[in-house]
């Protein structure tokens, strides 16, 4: 039973914790509908009449928000974008304000600044004085941390965000400053001087926003503009005169990659990449102070002495905002994507708040008259746009792409538009009255026919009306399509009768209101009157409207009466009257939302611009408090069917929006004239004609929330993005210059600056890449060690022990070694061969492979491919002598070139060798013999015997005999054929005689010995034979490691008469490298480097191992010369990479080389440090992690900062460190060989 107890228990349990679960979701579903329901509350509600009454009126642009005075002279303003307070300096301190203008308090710094910029990256703060060397390091409270002394003075400084560095600009040079040793200190990374003098004061930076290393600075000097590479410190490029004046401002606009500079000669000019000059922007009475920024879309913002603050577009490059202030601006600020800005005069600080209401839609060029959007069911949703420059565009409401244009003549203009866009036609009526049709399906569009009403003009036509009807009966499968069918019966006769019934012809009218009164229908292709109906007899139709839902179509004319007619689209009297009723004033402008009539009036007279919303169903009128109508002329309305919303624009510059009820739910600020208004998509996005252009406002920016709630619920169609039709040729070619002109100035603004983002070079983003995969491999290192801490640490890592063997295991190990041996698998043969015995001779005769002899190695001579074989006259082959075997190089080498011999080469010059007397004499015997000895016969000839190679005679001669002294042997005749030396048989060690001469067997035949001539008389000695003196000896030519150097600029410079009489023997490459040591500790620094690299390119051709004491103890004296190199100046860097590279080559592992490693890590820029972290590696310092990097940067040299003896101190301190590091290790390997004496594992480090 307590079993059975338990188990009802636990299913108890869970029955109640599912039923909880049930409960909350059922309350979540239920609190989600209960919102749902709430935002489809009826209008009416007070909850709705109290919504954002607070927010009634949205402004567009500049808004006043607070003024701060003060009683001192402001110095200098500054935003921070993280805390968002706003600081003044004056000469009282710095002042501290909440955004919303709240001061929050004073600091007094130690040392008075007058500038600051805030370091994001460090949340510190920089501080400096015009015209001042020092510049100071604060902490977020402005505590003083350091002082750092430029070179020269600092008139302007900014912050990199994309390195960490500061910027700072003075006389005749631009410096980037580090900070380094916690962020503590500034230290000086690169300075730039180049091609610069010290009239060349930079007051003003900018920088380009991008993290590639291209990165570049713009400094103001004057009337011109200098461009620095921020990464190398290069100076680019230096534009002058860009101005007639002094160039007071200047501002970068990233989107676009152009520079934007204001002068005081009042112009603000915009230039391009290649300093071509894009726009001039023209309207400050007064020059120009300052220059900042639009927080959002294409504009820039500029203040001047004429007490004015402007807004300029880039895009339509005119003016678009203007601001009244109350004395001078100074200076600007703003920040990007926030609506704060600030402008400061000599002692106040205004706060302004940018409200972007409205973004440029599409450029037009002209003003937009009047904006219709199209109204067929089964059709994209068209604008289109009626101007003022005589055309008529076809928009995209969605993004805004003009699809085609109609260009009319310049002296025509239209009136009222209406277009079948199905059709793709496009009905014009001017104010002529006559009837334009045209073709869309092109662009430009065509005109196809143009219809002129009678001379009286009493058929004049006034507007125009397209009344679609679409039949959506059967085809519309939604809820109001299915209801509409039931109500029609259609669905009856389809169940009855099994069949569907005959569809309804689609059928468009178009109809126009007339001068005289009448509403007619219009003939699409003959443009007569089909039928007419008269529907104001005192006066003309002024508008006229359809209204497809309830079937009517609704008119006004200017006998103030508005009349509905019902409509029959396939009836020869398609219009008959319906209701009409009379007003006040002159109805001018209509809209309809099914039966709501919404009516705009205006009588100048009285001053009357009011609306009225009429229930045609109910027959009830909506009006409003006065107070809410405008207060000037309305130039357009417009409905939102879906979210049941009606607009007005006003002369006044504002937008009203109406809700059905007729009450205003948001008055709209635009500060400029809309001359029309439509609604672009069913949510309720706006777009108005200002200016020249159309400018979209986005339904979130203007609907109450309540409305914005109801859209939870609903569905919208995603919006068609549709394309501009391509330009057809045949008709730009034929049109005038001026409509060519008109007909492209139109485009869209929207998703312009998808083209301009930023775009870092492929090399330098697989770089970044590269290192944040290293970084994230690191940081998963790191990870794993810190995890296995942990678990060490709280006892989770449980040591992997080798589990003891068991029998079984030991004997299961033992079974599986001796199958190795003893149970192998055995391999039976077939009963039957498979193989036929011809198949398998044939297999083995077509693989076999033909007979290649074993290869002899080669050694250090190549083999010499044996010359042919003597064949004798009978045919037959000599026998070939074997090889006596192989003989190792080193002895072929010793054998050939003994060592004594070189020796004696080595010591002795080398000098032409001299025949002697008894030499010649001996040579003319020769000759005579020879020549005898070619009159005799050839005697027969012997067996013939293989010849063997010159190379082996001489190795075999070697062989035989000790090395003769050499004698030089007279050349023979060029025509006598070298008789071959006879095969040695065997080896001998005889010396053979120095003067023996050996005859050729084969060629040479020998007569038998004479008996010698009785001598009779005694014959004089022969004529001494007089040798002629060798020519003189020729100078022997400079060594190619010198002359490859000939066309070097040190060379020029310090050999200029260097030959084979002037430079001193002996000539080898120590001692040039030598006399280049010499020359390195007098050059200047670009020489010094190009001396180095000769000197490393010659150890590469040959080691100097010899000379690299000498060549390291002169580079380290020049490192420690009383005017040492520095890594800040561009040339001296060079040197200090070129030297330690060629330290690095010549594998120099001394205590000076590391130290000024060490010290010029420590002060160096980026490149150095990256060099230095580089070769030490291959000094064997392996730091994967770089804690001894890290160990280096926490080191304070501030102490050092002004010292004279800075560098030795520094290295001193560099010096101690190694050595007590050194010990530890020392002391850390005796205490490890200890306990490693008594069996114990050591581990960890020294220390």
């Amino acid at each position: 039973m307590s079993r059975i107890s338990q188990l009802l228990r636990e299913r108890s349990s869970v029955d109640l914790t599912q039923k909880t679960h049930k409960l909350e979701v059922k309350e979540k579903a239920q609190k989600t509908w209960k919102f749902l329901k709430s935002s489809m509350t009826d209008e009416k509600s007070p909850s709705f009449q109290k919504t954002d009454i607070k927010e009634l009126t949205l402004c567009h642009g500049l808004q006043f928000v607070k003024t701060l005075e003060h009683s001192e002279v402001i110095s200098h303003v500054h935003y921070n974008t993280v805390t968002e307070q706003y600081l003044v300096l004056n000469p009282s301190g710095v002042h501290m304000y909440e955004r919303d203008g709240k001061k929050l308090g004073c600091v007094i710094t130690e040392e008075s600044i007058s500038h600051v910029v805030y370091c994001t990256d460090f949340n510190q703060y920089i501080g400096w004085n015009i015209s001042s060397s020092q510049i100071m390091v604060y902490t977020a409270l402005f505590e003083l941390i350091s002082v750092a002394n430029a070179a020269d003075s600092i008139h302007s400084a900014l912050y990199n965000s994309q390195t960490g560095e500061v910027v700072t600009g003075g006389p005749g040079n631009i410096t980037v400053w580090c900070l380094r040793y916690g962020a503590r200190h500034l230290i000086p990374r690169i300075t730039s001087r180049e091609h610069l003098s010290k009239d060349d004061v930079f007051n003003q930076l900018v920088l380009e926003d991008t993290k590639s290393k291209k990165q570049r600075c713009f400094a103001v000097c004057r009337t011109g503009v200098a461009v620095f590479n921020m990464y190398y410190g290069e100076v680019l490029c230096y534009k002058k005169h860009l101005h007639t004046r002094i160039i007071t401002s200047v501002l970068y606009f990233n989107p676009l990659k152009c520079l934007i500079t204001g002068s005081k000669d009042g112009s603000i000019k915009m230039w391009d990449e290649c300093w071509q000059l894009k726009l001039v922007f023209v309207g400050h009475s007064e020059p120009v102070t300052a220059l900042a920024i639009y927080p959002y879309g294409p504009y820039i913002i500029s203040s001047s002495n004429d007490c004015t603050i402007r807004v300029w577009s880039l895009e339509t490059c005119d003016e678009v905002d203007r601001v009244v202030v109350e004395g001078a601006v100074k200076d600007l600020g703003s920040v990007c994507y926030q609506d704060c800005l600030f402008s400061h005069g000599r002692t106040n600080v205004s706060l302004w708040k940018v409200l972007d209401i409205h973004t440029l839609f599409t450029a037009i060029g002209d003003t937009v008259m009047t904006v219709k959007h199209t109204e067929h069911p089964k059709m994209p949703v068209r604008s289109v746009c009626i101007c003022e420059d005589s055309t008529v565009r076809v928009l995209c409401p969605s993004n805004g792409n003009v699809l085609t244009s109609l260009i009319l003549d310049e002296d025509a203009t239209a009136r009222d538009v209406a277009y079948a866009s199905a059709e793709e036609i496009l009905f014009t009526v001017l104010k002529s009255g006559s009837i334009i049709k045209s073709d869309t399906s092109s662009n430009p569009a065509t005109i196809s026919k143009q219809w002129v009403g009678s001379r009286d003009g009493s058929d004049q036509v006034f507007c125009l009306c397209l009344y679609e009807y679409i039949n959506t009966a059967i085809d519309d499968m939604s809820w109001l399509g299915m209801m509409k069918t039931v109500k029609s019966g259609l669905l009856e006769t389809t169940l009855s009768t099994g069949t569907l019934p005959p569809k309804p012809t689609h059928r468009t009218l178009l109809l126009g209101g007339r001068r005289d009164g009448f509403i007619s229908v219009i003939n699409w292709e003959t443009g007569r009157t089909e039928f007419k109906i008269q529907a104001h007899e005192l006066g003309s139709v002024t508008t006229i409207i359809s209204n497809v839902q309830m079937d009517q179509v609704i008119s006004a004319g200017t006998d103030k009466v508005i009349k509905v007619w019902r409509m029959f689209p396939f009836a020869e009297e398609s219009l008959a009257p319906l209701m009409s009723f009379f007003c006040s004033h002159t109805p001018v402008h209509l809209s309809v939302l099914k039966i709501k009539l919404f009516v705009a009036f205006q009588d100048s007279a009285s001053a009357t611009y009011n609306t009225v919303i009429y229930n045609i169903g109910e027959r009830m009128r909506f009006d409003h408090s006065p107070d809410e109508d405008h207060q000037d002329k309305i130039t357009a309305v417009a409905c939102c069917r879906r979210m049941r919303l009606f607009v007005t624009a006003g002369m006044d510059e504002t937008l009203r929006v109406w809700d059905d009820s007729n009450r205003l739910i948001r008055l709209i600020t635009i500060n400029a004239t809309p001359h029309s208004v439509d609604f672009s998509s069913e949510r309720g996005d706006l777009i108005v004609g200002i200016g020249n252009h159309l400018h979209r406002i986005e339904y979130k920016k203007y609907m109450p929330s309540i409305l914005l709630k109801r859209q939870v619920s609903m569905m919208f169609p995603p919006p068609p993005d549709e394309t501009p039709l391509p330009y057809t040729g045949n008709l730009t070619n034929t049109m005038k210059t001026s409509d060519v002109k008109r007909l492209k100035a139109a485009h869209s603004s929207q998703l312009q600056f998808e083209q301009y983002t930023d775009i870092i070079p492929d090399e330098e983003l697989e770089e970044i890449n590269r290192e944040k995969r290293k970084k994230k491999e690191m940081f998963d290192l790191l990870k794993t060690r810190d995890d296995e801490l942990i678990d060490i640490r709280d006892g989770n890592l449980v040591k992997n022990v080798k589990p003891e063997p068991t029998p079984a295991t030991k004997q299961k190990a033992l079974d599986d070694f001796i199958s190795i041996f003893y149970k192998k698998p055995t391999i039976t043969l077939p009963k039957t061969d498979s193989l036929d015995d011809d198949s398998v001779q044939d297999n083995a005769y077509l693989t076999e492979l033909p007979y290649r002899p074993e290869i002899e190695p080669t050694g250090f001579f190549p083999k010499v491919q044996p010359r042919p074989r003597a064949v004798k006259e009978g045919g037959e082959e000599p026998v070939p002598i074997k090889s006596h075997g192989f003989i190792p190089n080193s002895i072929v080498l010793k054998l050939l070139f003994p060592p004594e011999a070189l020796e004696k080469m080595a010591e002795d010059n080398f000098i032409l060798p001299k025949f002697t007397d008894e030499q010649l004499a001996d040579l003319a015997r020769r000759k005579m013999k020879l020549k005898e000895a070619e009159v005799e016969e050839e005697p027969p000839s012997p067996e013939p015997v293989e010849r063997e190679s010159s190379l082996m005679q001489r190795l075999q001669d070697a062989l035989r005999s000790p090395t003769p002294t050499p004698v030089p042997s007279p050349e023979p005749e060029p025509r006598e054929p070298t008789p071959p030396p006879p095969p040695s048989p065997e080896v001998r060690r005889e010396t053979p005689k120095p003067k023996m001469i050996i005859k050729p067997k084969k060629f040479v035949k020998f007569a038998p010995e004479r008996p010698p001539s009785p001598v009779a008389l005694p014959t004089p000695p022969p004529p001494k034979i007089r040798t002629p003196s060798p020519p003189p000896r020729p100078e022997t030519p400079l060594p190619g490691f010198i002359t490859q150097f000939r066309d070097t600029a040190w060379f020029k410079k310090f050999f200029t008469t260097l030959n084979e009489k002037t430079l001193p023997k002996p000539w080898t490459a120590a001692n040039f490298v030598k006399m280049l040591l010499r020359l390195v500790k007098i050059a200047d620094f670009d020489m010094k480097t190009l001396i180095v690299q000769s000197i490393h390119l010659l150890h590469d051709q040959e080691p100097l191992t010899s000379s690299a004491g000498e060549i390291e103890q002169t580079l380290v004296y020049i490192f420690n010369h009383s005017t040492p190199p520095s890594t800040q100046d561009k040339s001296q860097r060079t040197y200090i990479h070129t030297a330690f590279k060629l330290l690095q080559a010549l594998e120099i592992h001394s205590i000076d080389f590391i130290l000024e490693l060490m010290f010029d890590y420590l002060e160096g820029e980026v490149t150095t440090r990256i060099l230095i972290q580089d070769i030490f590696p291959c000094l064997g310092v392996l730091d994967p992690h770089k804690f001894f990097y890290k160990e280096m940067d926490s080191w304070d040299l501030y102490e050092f900062n002004k010292d004279p003896q800075r560098k030795a101190k520094i290295k001193k301190m560099c010096r101690e460190w190694l050595d007590e590091w050194i010990e530890k290790f020392k002391e850390h390997l005796k205490h490890s060989i200890k306990e490693l004496k008594k069996g114990k594992t050591q581990g960890g480090r020294p220390g």
